[in-house]
């Protein structure tokens, strides 16, 4: 329970200056932004954490407890790092979604939900994205990976391709 609560109160403490800090500025990297402010944070008011958690007439944590207290608040920054693109950006299928939402009973039909697809900019909203994360460098007219620290993206590509099997819109 201690593993928990710590969790719970380092994390909504994180997340609170999370959203403090996106409604006066949104940083320019925001992935790097939402990383650095979580892990360091955390590590920050860790003490704070624990000093509460013994007000409050709760054990102190053991060195395995706040392994596991680590272990916690990583997840869930790389699960809430990884979801964030999809509630920042205009999301294809959210949109989607709501659109046919709106036409309510009535519903859509397959030229009005591609005249919808068509206006809707999400190919250059998730580009420009990438590049001002710096997921995405453009050189000469071409658009590359970026070396570092997105290697791990090429460990995913590469998992996608060769174990799962599946294949990229070009073939590769």
């Amino acid at each position: 329970m201690n593993v928990f609560l710590t969790i719970a109160f380092l994390l909504s403490v994180v997340f609170a200056a999370h959203l403090v800090w996106w409604r006066v500025a949104v940083p320019r990297r925001q992935r790097s932004a939402l990383l650095l402010l979580f892990f360091t944070g955390s590590l920050t008011i860790s003490p704070l954490a624990a000093f509460t958690l013994q007000k409050a007439g709760f054990a102190p944590l053991s060195w395995v407890q706040w392994l596991n207290v680590a272990l916690g608040v990583l997840a869930f920054t790389l699960a809430y790092v990884v979801t964030y693109s999809a509630l920042e950006a205009d999301s294809p299928t959210l949109s989607l979604i709501r659109h046919v939402a709106t036409a309510g009973s009535r519903g859509l039909t397959l030229e009005d939900l591609q005249a919808f697809m068509n206006e809707r900019p999400f190919v250059t909203a998730r580009l420009s994205a990438l590049l001002e994360d710096g997921m995405l460098s453009e050189r000469g007219g071409r658009y590359l990976l970026a070396e570092h620290p997105y290697t791990l993206f090429r460990l995913v590509l590469f998992h996608r391709h060769t174990v799962l099997g599946l294949v990229d819109d070009h073939g590769g």
